[in-house]
């Protein structure tokens, strides 16, 4: 594994051959949060209950984020104090969406099999498991296109919703160091200076 700030921990892909990258995901920013949006399908192989929860889902945006705020404010720009200096529980967001926009707040990522397979991985260790190895919802669940679960880890300033998506693109193989990044938009810059080659037709 990477090192960096905490759990969950980056992964590191095991490469089997040349690969071509078949495989579109996207890094969306809002605000101080940056989110992974990934097929859906490509999810819903590994965990079941998600395609039970977003059976009509094309694609699936998962966030990482300090319990209390997350939860109480998704649009606040900067996490309370607290959140910041005092390591705080965690949850994911997941939001059903469709394909995403061309625009400012979106960057693609051109992934081959392995890198997919990877990132998925990765994503799906952020969850929290209760003892029969399930996902755990928490109370909050507008009924329709978004859930928090439980999730592993702790949030505090070395280990962020940014660090978080941080680790995931490392977790994909793609240059970008895990270990902190404090904002949004400095994410979103390292992201959009990768070079990468996408096949036209792909979706």
């Amino acid at each position: 594994m990477h090192g960096c700030a905490g759990s969950p921990h980056a992964l590191v892909p095991t490469y089997n051959g040349k690969q071509d990258a078949t495989h579109k995901a996207y890094i969306y920013q809002h605000d101080w949060h940056t989110s992974v949006i990934l097929p859906a399908r490509a999810v819903q192989e590994k965990e079941p209950a998600l395609e039970q929860r977003f059976p009509h889902a094309t694609y699936l945006g998962f966030g990482w984020g300090d319990e209390d705020v997350y939860q109480a404010d998704e649009t606040r720009f900067w996490p309370s104090t607290q959140a910041i200096v005092l390591p705080t529980h965690a949850v994911l967001h997941v939001v059903a969406t469709h394909k995403p926009k061309r625009d400012e707040h979106t960057a693609p990522l051109c992934l081959n099999d392995t890198q997919q397979q990877s990132l998925v991985a990765y994503v799906l260790s952020s969850f929290a498991r209760d003892s029969q190895q399930s996902i755990i919802p928490t109370a909050l669940d507008d009924g329709k296109s978004s859930q928090f679960y439980n999730a592993q880890g702790t949030y505090y300033f070395l280990n962020t919703c940014n660090t978080w998506t941080a680790k995931a693109l490392a977790s994909a193989g793609l240059d970008i160091s895990p270990v902190f990044y404090p904002t949004a938009s400095q994410v979103m810059h390292d992201v959009k200076s990768l070079k990468q080659t996408c096949p036209q037709s792909q979706e």
